[in-house]
């Protein structure tokens, strides 16, 4: 009986971290999907697509987010997370 229930909450830790491994992977997917592109965040700064000033632009992509700067009224950083931007 006891060879049973052990075998059981085995069984039940491996679902367990199989669901918690799958939640995990689709929220890391739709970070990846959802991460911000440079022509989304001059669309955010209300800059022209075409106009590609040097002061604004992606610092740094970590695939899940990314960092973007804009020096046009000093240096303001700006988190891109999830389609959309927060001023950090």
């Amino acid at each position: 009986m006891t060879m049973m229930v052990n075998r059981m909450t085995i069984l039940i830790d491996l679902l367990i971290r199989k669901k918690t491994s799958y939640v995990i992977a689709c929220i890391g997917g739709i970070l990846i999907i959802t991460n911000s592109s440079t022509d989304e965040f001059r669309s955010y700064r209300h800059a022209a697509p075409n106009n590609y000033r040097t002061s604004m632009g992606r610092d740094s992509n970590f695939f899940i987010f990314s960092l973007y700067s804009d020096n046009e009224d000093g240096r303001r950083t700006y988190l891109g997370i999830f389609g959309n931007f927060f001023r950090l």
